[in-house]
């Protein structure tokens, strides 16, 4: 086997390719671009560029055409050669949109005249012309679809979707012939291909078979029938958390696949007799079968790489022969062979292999050979040896700066038995010359290093606020970043940058360290403070005043600052404005002993609020995100993807987003901003927590949801918004609070669960606008006395209070904390007409539920709504109706205390003929009060002796004889009292 140098083919990232007429490959990425290759020369020659976008996802062969999906949900159709059959020049390619769709595509396939198009919706369409009248919709997945395949005859199409599913359709009618559930793990809330983790491959082979790629093993199903024929599993060739990425074939005797950590493996059909095994240092998106040669695959990877492997076997040699190759091997490589083991390490040394005396031992080849190649021992070449200093720096750089604002120390004794993948990462993210040190709601600060440049790039979300920096990288591994400073550090030195400097004034200072190591840094509304490893806390002024030094209860985990450039920074005035979480004395066997201390940081000087906050974790598990929240609550993420707020009343860590159920187990989120009471979590979905640097990550929204128990139920969707309003301790959100009460109140009623109704009374005991709403409602749909019960239960909480009422948790403070509150607390704005000043990064605000209005005059605070309607756009006048009416009060409204309560009995409409008076235009009445006001009299006349109710009975008979647009004309009435007014009038 030889593997060819690896040039450049597109920008970072995914990146897709196929052959093209036996003689050409063709590749697009997310660059825009789409590149055409004469595969005889391939390291030789430049392609042929057509720039179609600003991001291409697939690329098909029609003919003698190209079909590409690019950015803007669009098919882009190249004709590559000319009327003479000769291929066109760049400059004669031109490429025309030949169908839109609406949402993003992730693959597309065709053969012969159609073509069929994968959607992120969950939705195929098959397209069969240039109608799209004639397209067929191919509808049944419940998440975005990954994969398509036809078969020769293109009469059957098979797709692969995000939710575990294979579904085979017919091309003709858009049927489904075959449902395979099950055959991998689903995966949640793909939005670009930039998200996907694996992409579960699908093939048509020579004789029909169909070909799936799960997680980790191949599955044959017969054509026809698509019974599983066969399954080959490859377990012992890949890890525990690594799985195929991506497959191809040439439908009849070669099949090639990938991993997501770059293996490289390839099989001969149809026995699946493995050929070759390699490992490769990026991960390979796509494989492409070498046109003019049986013994070659040309490889895409995740970097936009493009390499030619050839003297691929194509079946499987002895060890003899394989033994007589390496030894003729003319170009060893150290750097690949050595340390990439030639594909096969101690982790994939078959479990049957007895002769310990052939086996590899990595650790004495790395012993001999690493001096060598690192310098410190012998001679290398030059270029060599100066690229593996620049790996071996860019791993140190790792090991001390994870995640900046806030920062993860790598190396601690009590997470020692997470070091392995810890390594493992810091091996995959040394190739990487440029990576983040920080990314925030306020902007992002780049590492960039290499033989040719060393620079640190910041650049801002707000582009028109703050312009890009361009530093000088004195080797800085840390950073931290606000809307006011830049703070940079190594491991004995930090230099802060003031974004807004006095006139004539010097923008940047430094310190250094001397004797001890800076292991943190972060900034903070008016601080920067420093960690270093001898457990001190070192706080400076933006100016450069050294103002504190004080101890570390222990070894530094992480520290964060509060910013200025919360969202709610006006309305919310933070109690404390630094957190550190730090490591306190050993723990047990299976847990780590982890505090959390929250400090106030003043002009006047430091205080530290009472009590350490513990931090309950698993020995393997770590602190990959910690910060606060937009309304200055302590946050932090573990790395199995749970978020965690604290609850100043409960004094604990209560579970708020589990990424897992959206992201999968294969991806990490890197946490940018949480807001509590906007509802929502901006984060970048990545891999092992950390983002890579190109191509630019993609910032995602998403709802909090706290992990209850059957989380698809209507009844745990309502928990949880309550569950989430009740701990954010928000005023403005109690009247959402009561919403939400009201709608678990009437789904408990509706389904018969009168149980679950008095917990939900008791529940809000201490509330007694919310008591009311639950009474009248209650009242309402009381039928046959069956809520009696209920009844009495809420007459006694309203009467009575709640007996049972803890004190609020301010009561509870100590007097000291309450003391060095009403010193340090800043005094509320005098001005009401200074708005919030908005961040950098200003997401649009989402507000749940209902928020009181303050308009003068108006006398409903919450709004006319049913409890199970979802919020519209624009409030509209919802009609008439008993709930519609209860929910229109207010909520504050006293109800007599009833020295005896009466029985109940359903209210009857009484006329207002009886009481001798004219009815009121402006009072809203019901369109069947309306028509029984004007037919009173000949009620009256047809029964004298009836009262009310037998009235109401006889006017509401007629009224269902009435046409159909009589009855609007009554309904438009009882809408608009002013048309009521002129018409008594």
């Amino acid at each position: 086997m030889s593997l060819g140098e690896a040039r450049y083919a597109h920008c970072d990232g995914y990146t897709e390719g196929i052959r093209f007429k036996d003689k050409y490959i063709v590749t697009c990425g997310a660059d825009g671009e789409l590149r055409i290759w004469d595969s005889e020369s391939l390291s030789e020659e430049s392609p042929i560029n057509v720039t179609l976008g600003s991001q291409c996802n697939s690329v098909a062969v029609k003919g003698d055409n190209l079909l590409c999906a690019t950015d803007g949900f669009r098919i882009q159709e190249i004709s590559a050669f000319n009327s003479e059959g000769a291929l066109r020049s760049e400059a004669e390619l031109e490429a025309k949109t030949i169908r839109n769709f609406d949402s993003e595509i992730l693959h597309v396939a065709c053969d012969g005249e159609i073509f069929v198009v994968a959607l992120v919706n969950g939705k195929a369409i098959i397209c069969k012309n240039d109608q799209e009248e004639d397209d067929v919709r191919l509808e049944g997945h419940k998440a975005a679809v990954l994969s398509l395949a036809i078969d020769s005859a293109a009469s059957i199409v098979a797709t692969a979707s995000c939710d575990g599913s294979v579904r085979v359709w017919s091309t003709d009618d858009g049927k489904c012939i075959k449902k395979l559930d099950d055959l991998f793990t689903s995966i949640d809330k793909v939005e670009a291909v930039q998200e996907i983790t694996r992409f579960h491959r699908l093939a048509f082979l020579s004789n029909s078979n169909l070909l799936v790629a799960a997680e980790r093993s191949l599955k044959l199903f017969k054509a026809g029938s698509f019974s599983l024929e066969k399954e080959f599993e490859i377990d012992e060739i890949i890890d525990d958390e690594e799985f195929v990425f991506t497959m191809s074939t040439d439908g009849s005797t070669r099949l090639a696949l990938s991993t997501n950590q770059g293996l490289l493996a390839t099989y001969s059909l149809p026995d699946f007799e493995q050929t070759w095994l390699h490992k490769m240092e990026d991960t390979i998106t796509s494989i492409i079968f070498h046109p003019s040669s049986d013994d070659a695959v040309v490889l895409l990877t995740d970097k936009g790489e493009l390499q030619c492997a050839t003297r691929i076997p194509s079946q499987k040699k002895s060890a003899e022969v394989a033994a007589d190759e390496m030894e003729t091997d003319e170009a060893f490589n150290p750097d690949e062979e050595i340390l990439a083991g030639t594909g096969f390490d101690n982790k994939r040394k078959s479990p049957t292999s007895d002769d310990e005396d052939d086996g590899i031992d990595l650790g004495a080849i790395r012993s001999t050979y690493m001096p060598t190649i690192l310098g410190e021992g012998g001679e290398d070449a030059g270029g060599q040896r100066e690229r593996m200093v620049v790996r071996e720096t860019v791993r140190t750089i790792h090991v001390k700066a994870f995640h900046q604002k806030p920062f993860q120390v790598g190396e601690v004794l009590e997470q020692a038995e997470g070091a392995g993948e810890d390594e493992q990462e810091d091996e995959e993210d040394a190739i990487q010359e440029r990576r983040f040190l920080a990314y925030n709601h306020v902007g992002f600060v780049v590492c960039s290093i290499s033989a040719e440049e060393s620079s640190i790039d910041v650049d801002f979300h707000n582009a028109s606020d703050r312009h890009p920096l361009v530093l000088q990288n004195k080797g800085y591994t840390m950073a931290a970043l606000d809307g006011h400073a830049l703070v940079l550090a190594s491991d004995h030195e930090m230099m802060v940058y003031l974004l807004d400097p006095q006139a004539g004034e010097t923008p940047s200072w430094e310190v250094e360290v001397k004797h001890d190591s800076i292991c943190g840094v972060t900034i903070g509304m008016n601080f920067i403070a420093m960690a270093t490893s001898n457990q001190y806390l070192r706080l400076f002024s933006p100016g450069g005043i050294q103002r504190e030094v004080f101890t570390l209860p222990g070894p530094l985990i992480c520290m964060a600052g509060a910013s200025k450039l919360s969202l709610r920074y006006e309305e919310v005035q933070p109690r404390e404005n630094l957190l550190i979480f730090c490591h306190q004395g050993t723990g047990l066997d299976d847990r780590q002993n982890i505090v959390c201390t929250r400090h106030r940081v003043t002009g006047g000087g430091v205080v530290t609020r009472p009590g350490k906050i513990s931090v309950g974790m698993p020995r393997k598990v770590r602190i990959v995100w910690a910060g606060f929240t937009e309304e200055y609550r302590p946050a932090y993420m573990n790395s199995k993807g749970v978020l965690f707020i604290f609850n100043e009343r409960m004094a604990s860590w209560c579970p708020v987003f589990d990424s897992k159920q959206s992201l999968g187990c294969s991806s990490g989120c890197f946490v940018v901003s949480v807001g509590e009471r906007y509802n929502r979590l901006l984060y970048i979905a990545c891999k092992k927590w950390s983002p890579r640097v190109k191509p630019l990550p993609i910032m995602v929204k998403e709802k909090l949801q706290i992990p209850l128990l059957n989380a698809a139920s209507d009844k745990s969707q309502l928990e949880s918004k309550y569950l989430r309003l009740r701990n954010a301790h928000d005023e403005d959100l109690q009247s959402g609070m009561a919403k939400l009460s009201l709608q678990m109140f009437a789904l408990a009623v509706k389904t018969d669960r009168l149980s679950r109704a008095s917990d939900i009374i008791r529940m809000e005991a201490c509330n007694r606008g919310t008591l009311e709403l639950l009474s009248e409602y209650a009242e309402a749909s009381n039928k046959h006395g069956r809520l009696d019960g209920i009844l009495r239960i809420i007459r006694e909480y309203i009467e009575n209070g709640d007996l049972d009422e803890e004190p609020e948790t301010e009561e509870l403070l100590t007097e000291t904390d309450t003391q060095s509150q009403e010193d340090l607390d800043p005094q509320p704005l005098k001005s009401q007409d200074l708005m919030p000043s908005a961040p950098i990064l200003a997401p649009k605000r989402v507000v749940l539920g209902s928020l009181p209005t303050t308009v003068a005059g108006d006398k409903n605070p919450m709004g006319d709504f049913n409890p199970f309607r979802k919020a519209a756009a624009a409030p509209t006048k919802p009609r008439g109706g008993q709930l519609d009416e209860i929910l229109s009060k207010k909520a504050s409204r006293p109800i007599p205390v009833q020295e005896a309560a009466p029985k109940l009995a359903p209210k009857q409409a009484k006329l207002p003929i009886s009481k001798g008076k004219a009815p009121d235009a402006k009072e809203k009445r019901s369109p069947i009060q309306i028509f029984m006001d004007e037919i009173s009299e000949e009620l009256k006349e047809e029964s004298p002796d009836g009262d009310a109710g037998t009235w109401l009975k006889m006017a509401a008979d007629r009224f269902r004889k009435l046409t159909a647009e009589q009855r609007a004309s009554y309904v438009e009435l009882s809408k608009n009292p002013a048309k009521r007014q002129k018409i008594s009038a």
